[in-house]
């Protein structure tokens, strides 16, 4: 039997800062120009979106993802070097943000949105035009007023529902309110928080609970109160797996990795399976960890032993792939798409053991990894994919398809 566990939480952390993975994700919202009076619910307007972007919108995104995460580590950096440590959120760093997050995309970057109302789900009206300065103004103030005697949680909900709930752009909205609530939440806890994916990734990638929670706090503003709540507790469920480097697909891939390893591991022969993890009572987790996911399938006690390695390292497999090509120990080939190594020793002479190329996978197996300081193994078997142009979170699970039929073939 196989068991899923990402139930992984702790009470300390390390919050030096961490680059990350700034996911570019799927266009999630798009002001949709003529549907004055018209009623759509925040899923059906995504639908709609993803039907108008241009060809090119996607790369477009990829790249001001990566400008708008290093936008955001700055304005960090800047309010916690100030003397009051204070965020001073205003217009002006809004649509700062919203010109990296659209650059090349929208030529009205940067300027409120001068077009028609939309009616979202749960009877939410989008606020006219006329009104959106003043609103955004009061979105600051209540940030700033708040901000010695609310939570992170708190701020960082409200920032993110409360823009949305104002829209005060044409496009991007979603980016830039999810940007928004990350800066909110690293500039009150004290540090750009590390682990990947990072928190807006993984809020775009559940979907269908951030609508829902958006939704909730809309139909609480329309009976009079504010009430984020549970905005709040879906942040704080995304930011452990932040924390803790753990991977969260869409529901859609989640669900076909989850029918590879129900077709292809638990239909193998007990004796394959035992040979290929070395237990029959096995557990899988997906990893993140810069652009790198990792599938570890394995017994539980070694499962234990990668967390207790992300509790100390802050990476479950410390030292093992390298970020870059140039500091790696070892650069598997361009030429192959599937990597498998088995019985080996690994050293890292100080960028990494291995680099994975982009789109390429690499099936682990019996492993020792060994640095100037420390050395470990790993049992069970890890399945490593480099994300890249052609390898996505929305795909990935195809290339582990592939990584654990592979490595079945070769042990059977």
């Amino acid at each position: 039997m196989v068991h899923r566990d990402i139930s992984l939480r702790c009470g300390v952390w390390s919050l030096s800062g961490h680059s990350g993975l700034w996911q570019a994700e799927r266009p999630v919202d798009l002001w949709v120009h003529g549907l004055e009076n018209s009623t759509l619910t925040r899923s059906s307007i995504a639908a709609i979106s993803s039907q108008v972007k241009p060809s090119n919108a996607l790369e477009l995104q990829a790249s001001n993802s990566g400008a708008l995460y290093d936008f955001i580590v700055s304005k960090v950096g800047q309010i916690l070097s100030s003397p009051e440590r204070q965020p001073y959120i205003t217009p002006k760093l809004i649509k700062e943000a919203h010109v990296v997050a659209l650059a090349g995309i929208a030529p009205n970057a940067g300027h409120y949105r001068p077009t028609a109302l939309i009616v979202f789900g749960s009877n939410h009206v989008s606020p006219s035009p006329d009104h959106v300065p003043e609103l955004i103004e009061e979105f600051c103030n209540y940030v700033n007023s708040a901000w010695d005697k609310a939570s992170a949680l708190h701020l960082a909900a409200y920032a993110l529902w409360r823009l949305l709930w104002i829209h005060p752009f044409s496009d991007g909205n979603g980016r830039v309110a999810r940007a928004l609530s990350y800066l909110v939440l690293s500039a009150k806890l004290g540090a750009v928080l590390p682990g990947t994916p990072t928190l807006p990734a993984l809020i775009a990638q559940n979907r269908d609970r951030y609508y829902k929670v958006l939704e909730a706090a809309d139909k609480a503003q329309l009976s009079g109160a504010m009430d984020v709540g549970p905005v709040e507790e879906l942040l704080s469920d995304l930011l452990a797996l932040q924390l803790n480097n753990v991977a969260v697909l869409p529901d859609d891939a989640e669900g076909r990795l989850e029918k590879t390893i129900e077709n292809r591991v638990l239909r193998a022969t007990p004796e394959l399976r035992q040979s290929m993890y070395g237990t029959m009572e096995l557990k899988y987790q997906l990893w993140s960890h810069g652009a790198c996911l990792t599938l570890q399938i394995c017994s539980y006690e070694e499962l234990i032993r990668s967390r207790e390695r992300q509790l100390s390292y802050g990476d479950p497999f410390p030292s093992l792939l390298s970020a870059s090509r140039n500091e790696a120990s070892n650069i598997l080939s361009d030429e192959r798409s599937v990597h498998f190594l088995h019985s080996v020793e690994l050293h890292d002479g100080g960028g990494g053991a291995l680099y994975l190329p982009p789109d390429a996978g690499l099936i682990l197996s019996s492993v020792q990894i060994s640095d100037r300081q420390s050395q470990y193994s790993i049992g069970g078997a890890l399945y490593c994919i480099r994300l890249g142009a052609h390898t996505t979170i929305e795909n990935c699970d195809e290339l582990f398809d592939l990584l654990i039929a592979r490595h079945i073939r070769v042990m059977s």
